[in-house]
């Protein structure tokens, strides 16, 4: 409940914001007074993008604290699940959107626009660690099938009085996309009607790319440390057609439009598995990490998957001049069968490849598991228009 209030509270002040900054500049350009009734023939936009989209999900404990010695199982007395069995949330994409677009033909029944998209990067982050006395417990639970039966086991990363430690988790995404779309107007094509309607069909494009980091560092009482790292990755890429609806009411200055519409086309999943760590006995960087080992650090080129991406949008438009709206839309849109490298992990564990040549089943092996994905948000901008 708390968490609905902080992400309402985040999504009401930018508005708010926004439309003073509207109140204030319209003042300052009354004199720029608009074409009452009229939709612009050509526009050109610049918005700013507050974004936020799907979890990480973490299907199986990556991160357990006890009050006594673990036993590897999560659900055992006493242990609980810091990370894992349930999603980590990433957070606010900010970005900024370009639109160009207008109506060609000689009645303006016929239009054009393409529009793109992008992100920084936005990441996050966990972190659990001991004291300086190795309280408390800490431990990364995993299936060890070294012997050829599954052993629930675990990677003790602090133990009082015998090592203090710390176990990190780090995702880190970007998100981007490009559309070209035609337009064609519906019922009346006059630009001087209160209302539009037009239909769309084009092409999208999306990429998500995303980035997934595990890692803990333990020191012995004795000074001696160990580190292991498992960083997964995968790119997303969607090409389709797209086809859907848009329309307008104008009243003076204000401008509501609606628009809705779906994508069909192939998803190219890529991913890629690596590691790196250093232990007692061998300090130079080694080839394995704890969930990445030689029998899964590979790149996989990309595997396709149907994908459909219905995407909404509700704006809100204000005239400060003849030439100059501000927007504020608030939009949303859904992305089937991508993969997030979070998901990926196997927990089921053959430890003879750490020392050496792997014996036994080869495992963690690559996992190719898919989820949907979705984003949704405010956006401000202005518009120019001709």
């Amino acid at each position: 409940m708390h968490k609905a209030i902080r992400n309402l509270t985040r999504l009401v002040w930018p508005a708010m914001a926004w439309l003073l900054t509207i109140a204030s500049v319209s003042a300052a350009f009354a004199e720029g007074e608009p074409l009452h009734g009229d939709f612009p023939r050509a526009w050109v936009s610049l918005e700013y993008l507050n974004l936020w989209s799907a979890s990480a999900p973490t299907p199986f404990p990556l991160a357990v604290t006890s009050d006594a010695a673990p036993t590897g199982q999560p659900g055992s007395p006493d242990a609980t699940v810091l990370l894992g069995n349930r999603p980590i949330s990433i957070g606010a994409f900010p970005g900024f959107r370009a639109t160009l677009g207008g109506w060609f033909s000689a009645n303006d029944r016929l239009g054009a626009e393409i529009s793109g998209f992008a992100t920084g990067v936005r990441a996050a982050h966990f972190q659990a660690a001991s004291d300086g006395e190795g309280n408390p417990w800490l431990s990364i639970p995993f299936s060890d099938v070294t012997s050829g039966t599954p052993v629930e086991s675990a990677l003790v990363v602090a133990q009082p009085g015998v090592r203090r430690g710390r176990i990190s988790a780090d995702d880190a995404s970007i998100f981007g996309g490009i559309e070209a779309d035609g337009l064609f107007k519906l019922g009346s094509a006059s630009r001087s009607q209160p209302g539009q309607l037009a239909a769309i069909g084009g092409l999208r494009y999306i990429t998500l790319w995303e980035q997934f980091q595990l890692s803990s560092v333990t020191t012995e009482m004795s000074g001696l440390s160990q580190s292991r790292d498992d960083v997964l990755a995968a790119l997303n890429t969607f090409l389709g057609a797209e086809f859907g609806l848009r329309g307008g009411y104008r009243y003076r200055r204000v401008t509501l439009q609606l628009m809705g519409k779906a994508a069909f086309g192939t998803t190219w999943q890529a991913q890629s598995a690596a590691s790196h760590g250093n232990f007692p006995g061998n300090w130079a960087a080694t080839s394995s990490g704890l969930f990445t080992q030689s029998s899964n650090t590979v790149y996989i080129p990309p595997q396709r998957a149907f994908s459909v991406v219905p995407a909404a949008r509700l704006r809100l438009s204000y005239d400060l001049t003849q030439r100059l709206r501000a927007t504020l839309s608030y939009e949303a849109l859904y992305w089937t069968n991508v993969i997030r490298p979070s998901n990926q992990f196997d927990r089921e564990i053959n430890l003879s490849q750490t020392a050496g040549p792997l014996v036994g089943a080869a495992r963690p092996a690559a996992q190719h598991r898919q989820s949907d994905f979705w984003a949704q948000g405010l956006t401000a901008g202005l518009q120019l228009n001709f």
